[in-house]
């Protein structure tokens, strides 16, 4: 079974207080209005790419296979 724990990135910020909006630090440098000084440019016209159905089919086939096993449904 998976893991999911906080990234290093995630733990470091959080030691370090920088709670994004809340310190005014994080991923972003804040202005006062709370609003990115920086944003990244993204191109809407463009898919990401960072959905694949066959990915997803397969996930869900070996979550349903993990449940049959495990006796959780029948």
């Amino acid at each position: 079974m998976r893991n999911f724990n906080p990234g290093k990135t995630i733990l470091k910020m959080d030691e370090e207080n920088k709670s994004c909006r809340k310190t005014g630090q994080g991923f972003y440098n804040w202005k006062d209005n709370l609003t990115p000084k920086r944003r990244p440019k993204i191109n809407k016209s463009q898919k990401a790419g960072l959905f694949n159905i066959e990915d997803n089919m397969e996930i869900m086939s070996n979550d349903g296979c993990r449940l049959l096993e495990e006796g959780v449904v029948t």
